[in-house]
């Protein structure tokens, strides 16, 4: 079966006891080769790929067995646990626990390449491509270069320490993906990546860190900190997603470095966020924003009501969002102040005016000299090149920091 007569090899949905078996599918897309979308009781088995994939959107009830791309394993275990699965050219988990994956280098961009279903304590380790968890809770995607981690019903999980380039949304969390941290992550460029101009066009945006989407729902009380986000549309997006904190990250070169829509309980602290078109804007209320670092954005805060389409109708105000504590923590560094400190405790004496709204009643004088942020050098067993993307990260920082005459270990 060739692409070129359109569509997929094998195309299965709302299908129930099918087996497709001893075929041969080969394909230019690696996107496309075997669909199976809402089947049950599926055999796939024998079959022999080249230069595409499989793409299964839900693992129970359904079997994969001796299949093979580019002539390198496709692996499927259900209900496992305590095993390594490695060097493999995709990886389906189902219902697992305490299982590694490490060591999986596909030769193409599948939509799925490691696929976590309703699987538990496991972790995900030195691989690339796609990573997906779906229902699954409390594990750990760690230390990995991927094209993308995307986590759906998903909670208690980590992920931490990854590295990802050119890629439309980088890291993204929704339907009821809770109390999650995402963590130390280096994630440049998904402006300028392949996939942004699909973005652009469905009225997407390319995006570092996405909580929430409007058709697939929300999360909340995940814990988003201590990530490199440079070169994106939206650094951190938070869309219907409540009740998070998002706090010790460095932003920068993005048209946005936090949008939240449709958002509310939301806690941002200890952010810098520098060199964007608009450091944060808001469509929602009661987040609060405090010892934040605003260096140098063209505009530093939007603040607008949601307006049914193109009418004057407000269909959700966006009032009550806070930007200081009060004393002693104060509110945030603006880099635009041009208040005065006239008793040297280092709040200005005037407030900073965000709108006729909204103000911060304790502007800082100085920068927040946020917590130290470790940048790894390399990631664990990959190619010796990659360590060019993270000192290219590192570099970025550095000068940011060198800029505001802070300590170069720290984010300014």
């Amino acid at each position: 079966m060739s692409e070129d007569m359109g569509g997929w090899g094998i195309y299965l949905e709302f299908a129930n006891h099918t087996v497709a078996s001893g075929n041969t599918i080969a394909a230019s897309n690696p996107q496309k080769g075997i669909s199976c979308g809402a089947v049950y009781n599926t055999t796939l088995t024998e079959n022999r790929l080249i230069g595409c994939g499989i793409r299964f959107y839900q693992l129970a009830t359904n079997i994969l067995q001796n299949n093979t791309i580019d002539d390198k394993p496709v692996v499927h275990v259900d209900g496992v646990s305590n095993q390594v699965i490695e060097d493999a050219e995709q990886v389906f988990l189902f219902n697992c626990s305490n299982i590694t994956v490490k060591n999986i280098y596909p030769s193409a961009n599948y939509t799925n390449t490691i696929h976590l279903e309703e699987t538990k304590f496991s972790e995900v380790t030195s691989c690339r491509g796609n990573i997906v968890l779906t229902n699954s809770d409390n594990n750990t995607i760690h230390d990995n270069f991927p094209k993308s981690i995307k986590l759906t019903g998903s909670n208690y999980n980590r992920i931490a320490a990854n590295a990802i380039v050119d890629s439309g949304v980088c890291i993204m969390l929704y339907g009821s993906s809770n109390y999650n941290d995402v963590y130390e992550n280096v994630l440049l460029n998904s402006s300028t990546s392949p996939d942004a101009d699909a973005l652009f066009a469905s009225g997407r945006n390319t995006v570092g860190i996405k909580l929430g989407d409007p058709l697939l729902g929300g999360c909340q009380h995940n814990n988003i900190y201590r990530n490199i986000l440079i070169n994106h549309i939206v650094g951190i997006e938070c869309v219907i997603s409540s009740n998070n904190s998002i706090h010790e990250n460095y932003m920068a070169d993005s048209n946005v470095g936090i949008s939240l829509s449709g958002s509310y309980h939301n806690r941002v602290y200890q952010n810098n966020i520098t060199n964007c078109l608009t450091a944060v804007g808001i469509r929602g209320s009661h987040n609060s924003f405090y010892n934040n670092n605003f260096l140098d954005n063209s505009n530093q805060v939007s603040i607008r009501h949601t307006y049914l389409f193109s009418t004057d109708i407000i269909t959700e105000y966006s009032v009550n969002n806070t930007f200081s504590l009060g004393l002693p923590l104060g509110g945030n560094y603006w880099s635009d102040y041009n208040g005065t400190d006239s008793n040297g405790d280092g709040v200005g004496d005037t407030p900073y005016i965000i709108n006729e709204d909204t103000q911060d009643n304790h502007p800082l004088m100085e920068p927040v000299e946020a917590p130290v942020l470790e940048i790894p050098e390399t990631i664990p067993e990959f190619p010796s090149w990659t360590h060019i993307l993270l000192l290219s990260a590192a570099s970025a920082f550095t000068i940011a920091v060198f800029k505001r005459k802070l300590n170069t270990k720290q984010i300014p």
